[in-house]
């Protein structure tokens, strides 16, 4: 899952200027060490997005229009617990009955250590990629992966190369950009600064509500028409425990379950949704959480002309920034419109359309 596949994760960054002059030379000076020959458990540095190996970006260039696009390869090499087990208390066995006596701690840590060494250099490293695209105009930094490890390598790695810390797109920070300061504190919460504290899931929860409220309606926003993807996740704190439950292929019979769970104050937090753009006729499909973790299925690209790399790679970038457009566009008319009541609205409705919980249909309940 990386930029050229169709469904694929993104995580925004807000990124300050780039000396896009000497990129190259910057992530060279980076690039990934490779530990094939070694016994390193784990390495990470900058290659190109077209091929893993070109370190030195010599076969593929950084810049694409006025895009520029890398990649962060992580090669990591992990042994299972059970076979070092397994081997560790053969080789003490066998030493112990050769000594013929009981070996010290610090022997059995040794012939641990020395095995584990060994395992290793037996062990290919497996390579993860991850693909950034960079929009200078934009100021920002597209990340193809929404893995906590990887980001936070992203995050690190970036600032060693360019000296400047990345900020994530939260929907506290989204809605600051989108917004302002001072309408996204209102809407997170009066009177606290919003992005100093761990961010309340009630406003992207609330968002979420909205969309399917919209799709269950039928209506659209802003030329974006809205249309289920056919599963809803929801969840409710309950004394000290979470209830959750899963609604699969709401749009027909189990759209009563997400109504009853809706109406007994639910909040949502993941959801399925299309993305319907009326002036074109395309469809995008979504899977976000409440915390706007993105996966994001693009409409195909025509491959058939390969020769003209860099027209494929801002056609395929252009319809992600199509769908973050249509995003933001929604996020921020809900900004605008949203009350302190809206919650109550939400319930509201789902309690007046809701059939009666005998006749609901069954969904996946799940309470850890």
């Amino acid at each position: 899952m990386g930029f050229w596949s169709t469904s694929t994760q993104v995580a925004r960054f807000t990124v300050g200027k780039l000396e896009v002059s000497d990129l190259k030379e910057q992530l060279t000076a980076f690039s990934f060490q490779d530990i094939e020959d070694t016994a390193e458990e784990l390495s990470f540095g900058w290659t190109s997005i077209d091929d893993m190996d070109d370190t030195a970006f010599e076969r593929s260039p950084v810049e694409r229009g006025a895009l520029n696009g890398w990649s962060l390869r992580i090669d990591t090499r992990k042994i299972k617990p059970a076979v070092l087990s397994r081997l560790v208390k053969k080789r003490i066995a066998e030493e112990s009955e050769r000594e013929g006596k009981a070996l010290s701690k610090d022997r059995r840590q040794e012939i641990k250590d020395q095995t584990k060494l060994y395992l290793l250099t037996k062990t290919p490293p497996e390579p993860r990629v991850v693909d950034l695209v960079h929009a200078p105009q934009e100021g920002l930094l597209y990340v193809f992966s929404n893995n906590k490890f990887a980001l936070e390598t992203v995050s690190e790695l970036f600032e060693k190369t360019f000296g400047m810390e990345l900020e994530r797109l939260t929907p506290a920070w989204l809605a600051r950009r989108l917004a302002g300061q001072k309408r996204a504190e209102e809407v997170f919460e009066a009177g606290i600064d919003a992005f100093d504290v761990p961010l309340p899931p009630t406003v992207p929860a609330l968002f979420l509500a909205h969309l399917l409220k919209t799709a269950v309606a039928g209506e659209s926003i802003n030329g974006v028409h809205l249309d289920s993807g056919g599963k809803v996740a929801l969840e409710k704190l309950v004394g000290e425990s979470m209830e959750k439950c899963t609604v699969s292929g709401w749009q027909g019979d189990p759209m009563g379950e997400l109504l009853i769970a809706m109406a007994d104050a639910k909040r949502i937090s993941a959801a399925t949704l299309i993305l319907n753009d009326e002036s074109t006729q395309e469809s995008w499909t979504t899977g976000v959480t409440a915390g706007f973790e993105i996966t994001v299925k693009t409409p195909k690209v025509d491959v058939q002309d390969k020769e003209d790399a860099d027209g494929l790679f801002l056609e395929k970038f252009f319809l992600i920034e199509r769908f973050f457009q249509m995003w933001d566009d929604l996020y921020r008319e809900f900004l605008t419109t949203w009350t302190p009541a809206l919650e109550n609205e939400i319930v509201a409705w789902a309690q007046s359309i809701a059939p009666s919980r005998e006749d609901a249909p069954r969904s996946d309940h799940r309470i850890p």
